[in-house]
This record gives structure tokens, C-alpha cells and sequence, in this order.
């Protein structure tokens, strides 16, 4: 006797020998987020254009290459090309202005940004990159002297989260943020980063916020 199926089934093509998914992210309404042990992610999405159940998943794609210039990037690459294997610290959807889309940001423990918006019904877009080690060093050390002597080598980005837009103004005061905080501009993605800088099995930690646009990451 043949059971009635309740569910909907998917085999993702394109995965390498050994790959797996080993996260996902909650990007509803427009989908999910597959964070892949290879370093790669996907966007998944469990409904049709009409609605019905039915999976869907896309590997999101970036450009992240020596050409590269600003944090605006050109799609030309897939994300396995780049050199962000393995190495993923975060993955955080933060709610877009219209409804059925996410901005996706993946951070990586090296201090490499990805961005991306996707859109319910199965488009997504690059929103652009940025490698941001070098100008995190700099400003650690400009904020702590102890750290002076620590290896840029040593750096490592472990985690980040969206800072919440629409606060009150006497919170805003008090969370000595800068002035992103207040914009409602969807393409200004507002973050804050806790990262870590070692040196002789010593760690020194901080939080940085980092403040990005369609054209520049500060």
C-alpha cells in the first residue's frame, strides 16, 4: 500500500565530493540561507512563484578578485572560485524595506565580507564585497595601545550582528554608535563586529562597527 506523501523532496546538484550542508539561516519570507562545509552558500527557497509547496536552491555567486575595486563587485565568479573555503564565522539576514526580500551578509573568520539580496520567488543579487583585515588592525590599534605589537596575521573576525534601525533617539545617544543608526536608506547595511587580535596564547577582544554602502565599507 503506497502512503500518501505529506512533503516535498530536493536533491541539490552541483555539490563537490564530501561537500554537506552544515547551517542554515532563516531568511522568511523570502527563503533560507545553506551555509556548506566547503565555505559556499546557497539560497533556498520551499515555495513556487504560485505559492505551492516546491524547493528551490541556487548557489549565490560574488566577485571578489584582485580587479576588484570598492565594495561594489561585478558577478563573474561562483563563490566556490574565491578563496573563502572553510572559512565562514557568520551568516545574518537583516529585513530589506519591501516585503519578501532579505539583505544576506556572510562574514568570514579572515575579515572578508559578502553581501547579497534576495528576493522571495527565487532571484537574488550581489550586493557586493569588501576585505576589511587590514583597515580592522588599524583601527584596533588606533583604539588600544596594548595591541600595538599583535600580528595582523593574528586577527580574527568571530561574529557580527545588524544594528536595529528605528530606536529612539535617547537610545541611539546611548549607544554611542554613529549616526547610520538613524538612516532608513535600504542600501546601508549597519553592522557590528566582535573580533579578536592574539599574541603569545594572549587575546585581546573588541567590538568594531562597520558601516556599508553600495560604493564603500568604513
Amino acid at each position: 500500500i503506497k502512503k500518501d506523501r505529506t512533503g516535498v523532496e530536493y536533491l541539490i546538484s552541483g555539490m563537490s565530493s564530501g561537500e554537506k550542508v552544515v547551517g542554515i539561516t532563516n531568511a522568511e519570507s523570502a527563503g533560507f540561507i545553506l551555509t556548506f562545509n566547503s565555505g559556499r552558500l546557497a539560497y533556498m527557497t520551499v515555495r513556487d512563484s504560485h505559492g505551492r509547496p516546491a524547493i528551490s536552491v541556487q548557489f549565490l555567486r560574488a566577485g571578489l578578485t584582485a580587479s576588484s575595486s570598492g565594495f561594489l563587485g561585478s558577478i563573474r565568479h561562483a563563490f566556490s572560485h574565491l578563496s573563502l573555503r572553510g572559512d565562514i564565522a557568520a551568516v545574518r539576514a537583516d529585513r530589506s524595506a519591501r516585503v519578501g526580500e532579505r539583505n544576506i551578509v556572510a562574514l568570514t573568520s579572515k575579515g572578508k565580507l559578502q553581501s547579497w539580496r534576495v528576493h522571495r520567488g527565487g532571484h537574488n543579487e550581489s550586493l557586493g564585497e569588501a576585505d576589511i583585515r587590514d583597515r580592522l588592525a588599524s583601527a584596533l590599534r588606533e583604539a588600544d595601545p596594548q595591541i600595538e605589537d599583535y600580528p595582523v596575521e593574528s586577527l580574527e573576525t568571530l561574529d557580527f550582528s545588524f544594528v536595529p534601525k528605528g530606536l529612539e533617539p535617547k537610545y541611539l545617544e546611548l549607544s554611542r554608535l554613529s549616526d547610520a543608526m538613524a538612516t532608513d536608506n535600504p542600501t546601508v547595511q549597519h553592522l557590528l563586529l566582535l573580533v579578536s587580535m592574539t599574541r603569545s596564547n594572549k587575546s585581546r577582544y573588541a567590538l568594531v562597527e562597520m558601516i556599508l554602502t553600495s560604493s564603500d565599507c568604513q
